[in-house]
């Protein structure tokens, strides 16, 4: 299943900034973009970041111009594409996109697993409206602390999940989560809106990434814990 966003409304990213537009509903028109070359420069950013039909209008046709948008987004604050950031077809990545709401912020975070196990982890938030960057930080994650993401990776089943949920839940001013991982060349993306309200093995993952490895507290990013079964670690609460 790919992401289907609700006809109500759906977060879209535009050249250059980033924006909330609604839906209409299936078949509205959209304006065009420019010149030709312009639209082509457009079209093939968002198909470096994201395989063509990665993404769905409402009735279940592909939504490309949601993936162009998206990827211009990333591109403008710097981060590139999940299949090409390590250069080579063997990278495995995984980046979490949360645009949050009503708080207005939006977070990107980043693994890039290097061949000897270690990572390097990426951490950017901005305001919603716009691509000045509120934090930019890199740090270097340990294999361990690498082998204890990717078994919460494991334990959600994350390359296993639907990409996006039928029906969307109807939410007003909730978040929208965007997962990516690429591994051997695959590439997969969960959607979801506000999983937060309901924790569990996937919003770990997402804890995890913020928590653990950016060291980010609750006052920036509320993630709350899910699994209650696993050890506390370090910043966790009962």
């Amino acid at each position: 299943m790919q992401p289907r966003f609700p006809k109500s409304a759906t977060c879209l990213l535009a050249v250059g900034c980033v924006f909330l537009r609604c839906w209409a509903g299936p078949g509205q028109s959209r304006r065009p973009l420019g010149p030709p070359t312009i639209l082509k420069e457009f079209q093939d950013n968002g198909l470096n970041y994201f395989p063509a039909g990665t993404f769905k209008t409402p009735d279940g046709s592909p939504d490309d111009q949601s993936g162009e948008s998206f990827g211009r987004y990333l591109r403008s604050i710097g981060e590139p594409p999940l299949r090409q950031s390590a250069g080579n077809s063997q990278a495995r990545a995984y980046r979490l996109m949360i645009f949050g709401f009503p708080v207005e912020r939006t977070w990107v975070l980043r693994l890039q697993i290097e061949n000897d196990g270690g990572a390097k982890l990426f951490v950017r938030e901005a305001p919603f409206n716009g691509t000045n960057l509120l934090l930019n930080k890199q740090a270097t994650v340990s294999t361990a602390d690498v082998n204890a993401f990717l078994e919460c990776v494991k334990r959600a089943d994350f390359w296993r999940l639907p990409t996006g949920e039928d029906p969307d839940p109807r939410i007003k001013d909730g978040s929208y989560w965007f997962l990516e991982g690429t591994r051997r060349g695959d590439y997969h993306m969960v959607y979801r809106r506000s999983p937060e309200l309901h924790p569990g093995k996937f919003t770990d993952v997402g804890r995890y990434l913020a928590r653990d490895l950016a060291q980010l507290d609750d006052s920036t990013i509320n993630i709350p814990r899910g699994d209650r079964s696993e050890p506390l670690r370090r910043g966790d609460h009962p």
